[in-house]
């Protein structure tokens, strides 16, 4: 797993990885997090593992209207994130997002 994985899950959407792979991303992502010191990818950890659960709370199924809502907020966020060189702006990216994702999975 890699950053390049990461990118892969945003252009492909989630619905394309097994909840698994979801939770090995967020699994890498803490590592990462960790041993860079950069919270944007421990807050991209969060993200995913709570979608994870979102998926293994519901059988391994979400709504679709959900899946493509959470798929449109990871692709707007996740590549201005992972790119910037401004850490405290990724940062709080990474916020925002895991905050709209939040929203949108208790919504279901």
């Amino acid at each position: 797993m890699d950053i390049s994985d990461i990118e892969r899950l945003v252009e492909s959407g989630i619905a394309a990885f097994p909840p698994s792979q979801l939770s090995e991303a967020a699994s890498w992502l803490t590592d990462f997090g960790n041993a860079s010191g950069e919270a944007r990818y421990l807050t991209l950890a969060s993200t995913l593992s709570m979608i994870y659960a979102a998926f293994e709370d519901n059988g391994g199924q979400m709504f679709t209207d959900t899946v493509e809502a959470v798929d449109a907020e990871l692709k707007e966020a996740i590549p201005t994130i992972l790119s910037t060189g401004d850490i405290a702006f990724a940062s709080s990216k990474a916020q925002q997002l895991r905050d709209a994702v939040a929203l949108l999975i208790q919504q279901t």
